[in-house]
């Protein structure tokens, strides 16, 4: 009985672990989107930028 109970522990252990870490690592790939979403703003921002500075000239 002990065996039986110590095992659902176990495996209710893992579970959460597994659970944490999944949610860790999509946290993460969101992460990573925005910040590559804020490089192509500012490279947008940039060219922009540049183009009127020229179109002043």
């Amino acid at each position: 009985m002990e065996t039986c109970v110590l095992m659902q522990l176990k495996n209710c252990i893992k579970c959460s672990i597994a659970h944490i870490l999944r949610y860790k690592r999509q946290k993460c790939s969101n992460f990573k989107q925005e910040s590559i979403n804020f490089r192509h703003f500012t490279d947008r921002l940039t060219k922009i930028r540049r183009g009127i500075s020229t179109f002043r000239r």
